[in-house]
């Protein structure tokens, strides 16, 4: 654990003696203290028809059926086996099993309690799930409220939008706002999804995504509310894991049409499950097809196809590439995954500052005066405050962007932090360290620049010296 981890833990620990006679209080951090010994929690949030289950399944690798009737909000867990909980409001736990219909997995119906549930725990085991539970959010009508509830109860979020325009984030710049150590960004990350029905669903539609994408990681006003923006076509890269030789077989018949036939069948999903499809290929095949991939995922397939991908294995392997899922797996690690202990550390402290604002008692003060000597003092909220504020300095684009990458914007591995090579030596990182600290020693007295930026300087200045000297 980092220096901060052990503080935090250590101020729950304090808290739970000082309201051991406080039975809510009590309760309350004896939950707190249980999750604190958790993996990160990752919610998945956005509005309707945004693509959050799919995502989810495309995350972990598997086509996890919506466990039951309502919009009880679903955790999934890493687990040796596989299991549902079903929590019902106002009454105890139900556990279910969890079983395989075909190449889907659904919660055992009979297993399901009567009336609304509060919350719906899937256990799985999946590789994708070490070190990481997935908050898969409900979003009804009025979604800010349960945007705030998700907020609430995750270390991290992937909020997905269709368009990232700024009124489509704004229930995370909302989040950011109520971050206890002023840098709600870091731990956002926006979600371009659905990036298959980019303009107009084109054989080129991934790549004009991803470009979109870039853009708007680009804006100052979308960098104020997340870390990153990726664009991810969560049913294609969901199709590529799960793909079947099924599945393979029949694309490669509609791929063996001849183009001239095939091009106007593959128009609209409608003129492709038609009577008049050019193929002997069954109806009922072809709306599995556009369930399972799109009309999209089955044009792109086609293309593959046609371009050498002749194997289950190689088809599979080209559409997870491109739909961006590698991309989106690769930032959550180095975002989120690698800064577990501080995630976690603010959302221990976002839970326990409002405990200590209304519960009184001998210890109460000292705690809270410790909570703030923890907010303001930990040198990885230093890091997190001014990456928050970072695009409001007025540094150059490069000295931006290295103050960025320095303090841990691109990703906390030391490797990453000094911009080396992944193969870089250990003698290569500890040179790059002192360089970047003898002049970084130098910006922080510049006497031309703001006291925003020198105080930001002497940020880095201790995030290099911590490298140098690792």
């Amino acid at each position: 654990m980092t220096g901060l981890a052990p503080a935090v833990h250590h101020l729950l620990l304090r808290a739970a003696e000082v309201f051991q006679d406080v039975p809510r209080a009590r309760a309350w951090l004896h939950g707190q203290l249980e999750r604190w010994e958790e993996p990160l929690r990752l919610a998945i949030a956005g509005g309707r028809q945004t693509g959050k289950s799919t995502l989810v399944n495309a995350l972990i690798g598997e086509r996890l059926c919506p466990p039951g009737p309502g919009d009880a909000p679903v955790w999934i867990h890493g687990a040796p086996t596989a299991e549902a909980i079903m929590y019902p409001s106002g009454g105890p736990p139900v556990s279910g099993l969890i079983r395989r219909e075909g190449d889907r997995s659904r919660v055992d119906p009979d297993a399901w309690p009567d009336g609304p549930l509060d919350r719906v725990d899937l256990r799985w085991p999946a590789r994708s799930l070490r070190g990481l539970t997935l908050l898969d959010a409900v979003a009804p009508d009025d979604a800010e409220p349960t945007d705030a509830r998700v907020f609430a109860a995750a270390d991290a979020v992937l909020y997905l939008v269709r368009q990232a325009a700024l009124p489509e984030i704004a229930p995370v710049r909302a989040a950011c706002d109520r971050a206890p150590t002023g840098a709600g960004a870091v731990g956002s990350m926006v979600v371009l999804a659905r990036a298959d029905e980019v303009g107009g669903g084109r054989i080129d539609a991934l790549t004009s995504a991803k470009q979109v994408a870039r853009g708007h990681r680009d804006r100052v006003e979308v960098r104020q509310v997340c870390q990153d923006v990726i664009a991810v076509a969560g049913l294609l890269a969901l199709a590529g894991r799960t793909m079947t030789e099924l599945d393979f077989d029949s694309l490669c018949q509609v791929a063996a049409v001849p183009r001239a036939d095939l091009e106007p069948a593959l128009l609209s999903a409608d003129r492709f499950a038609g009577a008049s499809f050019p193929a002997p290929l069954p109806p009922e095949v072809r709306a599995e097809l556009l369930d399972r991939y799109g009309l999209f995922g089955v044009r792109l397939a086609v293309t593959l196809i046609r371009t050498g991908s002749t194997s289950k294995a190689a088809l599979a392997a080209e559409l997870v590439r491109r739909s961006g899922i590698g991309d989106l797996r690769e930032s959550i690690g180095r975002l989120f995954t690698d800064r577990a202990d501080v995630l976690k550390a603010r959302t221990a402290l976002a839970a326990l500052g409002p405990l200590l604002r209304t519960e009184t008692g001998p210890g109460a003060n000292e705690l809270a005066a410790e909570l703030e000597r923890i907010v303001a003092g930990a040198h990885e909220f230093r890091e997190l405050r001014t990456l928050a504020a970072l695009d409001s300095m007025a540094f150059t684009e490069e000295l931006a962007d290295e103050v960025r990458r320095l303090i841990g914007g691109f990703g906390v591995a030391p490797v990453i932090r000094l911009g080396l090579h992944e193969d870089a030596t250990d003698s290569d990182l500890e040179a790059e360290a002192w360089d970047m600290l003898h002049r970084w020693r130098e910006n922080a007295e510049r006497p031309d620049w703001t006291v925003a930026q020198r105080q930001a300087a002497h940020v880095v200045v201790r995030t290099c010296e911590e490298l140098a000297m690792r």
